[in-house]
């Protein structure tokens, strides 16, 4: 009798381990369903995981569900309410030591008698938010993490996207359209940002490594032109970056050493029930040892050294609506040696530099709701950056002559607050208003002739006051109309502008759509260029470039979309976009601004005016089977021209003339067992080569440094890029953790692409630097 009752405890302590084995397994979603238009909660909203059918969960009043004990893996999710179109989405990954978070938009019926069931992989719900119809690719942070050779990069994720050039190993410039990347938007949490990446020049968009983090971004939208009237002061595109909320029921944490860095990330909540959330992440560089493994990072022996941070605090008040205090910055430092020129990206021979920035943003947004299908928005938040750099030059003797000095620092202080109205199924409309201070500290100096003179020392403040109004109009579920206006003026300036925005999109049955919009958009000039300062042959300094005005872009887009099963679609678009009013130099008639924005620097110009001119146009396809059935695949292929006409009138190729690019992207998961998935991936990535202005070489052996023959600007092309990235990934599923292990090779075939040219005094013939060779990218992460 002992020996069965041994027996039979044994059993059930076997049944009890095995249970809690199996219930280890298991993790929960949780998120909020909201309406497309009005941004509410959808109350009673059904979510249910289709291949799992007994589990299942309901919105409450405020649109928030939760479901519990999903299994680990990738799982197909159906929403349904009543009034709305249905929503499916495929291959929602749920793994150990982090919950799992989908927030859904849906669209209501226009005409609930008819049935409609919408796909999430066709983004037009989240696309919607924004007024787009073209030229609109959604992403979250697995798509940011996905794709070969991103290095968890969200611009190098967009230089996949069709009509983005992404052939600069070293650096992030988003050129869209052949536009320069200048032109570019970025906006976090609903205020515009400077530029968000390390080593990040005043007035530029991109550079060497991102300070966005994407562990922490939510779902968010990247624009490609001819974009809604919510967004301005820009000409090429938009990155409307959304920062999630920590988790409110369940602290979690996040480990992760990679190229990037070391990286600490904490979310949870403030107190059980409060539904009050943090979320917080940090990094730190530690690329050393990188160098010591001999990887090559493209800046010769110097070693760049930079942290950074993010945060989100979500506080809900009840009635009295919510609020979010956000912020985000890092700080950068590398030091230049004299080194050859050879084992580097950015030649420094004879020369000794150092190169310093810092960027940040902080913000409180408070969200109000007066009742269903009515909310304001309002943002208050503080940005800055600054620039500290030295170059010396360095004599033979090995002493040190100053060349070269930038003090710098900008701020802005902004208000944006944002009123939205659904009327119905059929209707909606908003307003807003962007009141900016800005202040600008410039302090940078040039050697030239053997004195120094400044190219600005100014210390001002202006003003930038942006307001815009939109309508969208939906007659039935095959209709979107969008019509609005936007107007800016800019206080130093005193100048305005007023631009129509239209876009419409006619889903001409399940399978296809057309889409067109049209509008007119604006940009101010970096700051810096109205502070260039002019020597005056009476020993007094002036600023010429003051009276400059903006920069106009019309554009047009016209795009077809025809879906060829579920999860594929293929997506064509033809732009033209016309530039005016674009700032050039009577004195050099190839100079434009049109060509700036991809250096460590800003333009020091001086006598500009808004005499030039530029066009972009041309047909992009995107070919795109969504992650579903444990792989995806995308292509893209762009053709374009691009071209501008500085002061003498000539029309010739941009900088950015590249005429053609592509991306291949596929990659799939294998099971290897109940807890192990193994991931691979790969990119192919090809473009025109690189514009360049032909040496002139008898003045180079001169003077000894590179000259150009401006009168031939950009009439030169190096050979077409190419690169291929491969990328392994091992995810492991513990009890209470998930492990991921990766491995990036970038450029698996080492093919040598050229990055520049320079002049040799040691040879006497210009020599070309080269792109970064074969080189790998591994990292680790836990998630627990």
């Amino acid at each position: 009798m002992n020996a069965k009752r041994r027996r039979e405890s044994l059993w059930v302590s076997l049944l009890s381990i095995l249970t809690l084995t199996v219930q280890a397994q298991t993790q929960t979603g949780r998120g909020r369903i909201t309406d497309t238009q009005s941004g509410a909660g959808v109350p009673l909203a059904t979510v249910q995981v289709l291949d799992e059918p007994t589990i299942g969960a309901t919105a409450d009043s405020t649109g928030t569900y939760r479901l519990s004990q999903v299994p680990l893996g990738r799982h197909t999710l159906k929403i349904t309410s009543v009034g709305y179109g249905d929503q499916v989405i495929p291959d929602v990954l749920f793994t150990a030591g982090k919950e799992t978070s989908l927030d859904v938009p849906m669209t209501e019926r226009v005409q609930t008698a008819q049935e409609v069931q919408v796909y999430a992989q066709r983004p037009l719900d989240a696309i919607d938010k924004t007024l787009a119809v073209t030229g609109a690719h959604v992403f979250d942070m697995e798509q940011t993490r996905r794709f070969a050779g991103n290095r968890n990069d969200p611009s190098r994720m967009a230089m996949n996207m069709a009509g983005v050039v992404g052939n600069n190993d070293s650096r992030n410039d988003i050129v869209i359209r052949g536009n320069s990347p200048t032109g570019l938007l970025w906006r976090v949490e609903g205020i515009d940002i400077p530029n968000p990446n390390h080593f990040g020049a005043m007035g530029n968009t991109g550079g060497p490594v991102p300070i966005l983090n994407s562990n922490v971004i939510d779902r968010s939208v990247f624009l490609t032109g001819a974009f809604p009237a919510e967004y301005g002061n820009a000409v090429s595109g938009v990155f409307d970056i959304r920062l999630r909320n920590g988790n409110p029921d369940k602290r979690e944490y996040t480990v992760q050493a990679g190229f990037n860095g070391w990286e600490l990330g904490a979310e949870g909540p403030f107190s059980k029930g409060s539904q009050a959330s943090y979320l917080a992440h940090y990094r730190y560089s530690f690329l050393q040892l990188f160098q010591a493994l001999g990887i090559n990072l493209g800046t010769g022996s110097a070693l760049p050294q930079y942290q950074d941070a993010v945060f989100k605090v979500r506080l809900p008040l009840g009635k009295a609506g919510e609020i979010a205090v956000f912020g985000m910055g890092g700080t950068s430092r590398i030091t230049f040696e004299d080194e050859p020129v050879t084992n580097t990206l950015y030649p420094q021979g004879g020369e000794y530099s150092t190169y310093n920035t810092k960027m940040g943003v902080v913000g409180l947004t408070h969200t109000y709701s007066f009742g269903p299908g009515t909310s304001l928005r309002t943002t208050l938040a503080a940005t800055g950056n600054s620039v500290q750099a030295v170059t010396d030059s360095i004599t033979s003797d090995r002493r040190h002559y100053a060349q070269y000095g930038d003090g710098s620092s900008q701020y802005k202080y902004t208000v944006h607050s944002q009123f939205n109205r659904k009327i119905s199924a059929k209707s909606r409309f908003g307003a807003g208003v962007i009141l900016s201070y800005l202040g600008v500290n410039y302090a940078d100096s040039t050697r030239e002739t053997g004195q120094f003179h400044y190219l600005r020392h100014t210390t001002g403040q202006t003003g930038l006051v942006q307001t815009y109004g939109f309508w969208q109009g939906r007659p039935s579920d095959r209709w979107v109309l969008n019509a609005g206006v936007y107007h800016q003026w800019l206080a130093l300036t005193q100048q305005h502008s007023v631009e129509p925005r239209l876009s419409a999109r006619y889903q001409l049955n399940q399978k296809q759509s057309l889409s067109l919009s049209v509008g007119r958009h604006s940009q101010v000039g970096p700051l810096q260029v109205f502070f260039n300062q002019q020597d005056q042959p009476d020993g007094t300094e002036t600023m010429p470039n003051q009276h400059l005005g903006f920069v106009f872009s019309n554009q047009a887009v016209l795009g077809y979309t025809r879906w060829l099963g579920k999860q594929t679609s293929l997506t064509v678009e033809a732009y033209y976009q016309a530039l005016q009013n674009v700032p050039v130099s009577p004195t050099s008639p190839s100079y434009s601004l049109l060509n700036t924005g991809t250096d460590f620097l800003t333009p020091s110009a001086t006598g500009l005016t808004n005499g030039g001119s530029g066009c972009n146009y041309g047909l992009e396809l995107t070919l795109e089977r969504t992650f579903s059935r444990n792989y995806y695949v995308m292509a893209t292929v762009s053709a374009f021209d691009s071209r501008y006409r500085g002061s003498d009138g000539v029309l010739r190729n941009t900088l950015f003339n590249n005429q053609w690019a592509g991306n291949f992207l596929t990659g799939g998961e294998w099971k290897i067992s109940r807890k192990t998935t193994l991931v691979a991936d790969l990119r192919v990535a090809v473009a025109g080569g690189k514009r360049y202005t032909p040496a002139d070489l008898s003045a180079s052996q001169q003077t000894g440094t590179l000259v150009e023959q401006t009168n031939q600007a950009f009439e030169g092309q190096f050979p077409a890029y190419g690169r291929l990235d491969g990328k392994l990934t091992l995810r492991v599923n513990g009890k209470h953790a998930m492990r991921e292990w990766y491995f990036d090779l970038n450029n698996l075939t080492n093919r040598r692409n050229i990055y520049s040219q320079y002049y040799s005094p040691s040879t006497g013939q210009v020599r070309y630097s080269y792109q970064l060779g074969r080189y790998p990218v591994f990292g680790y992460r836990i998630l627990f």
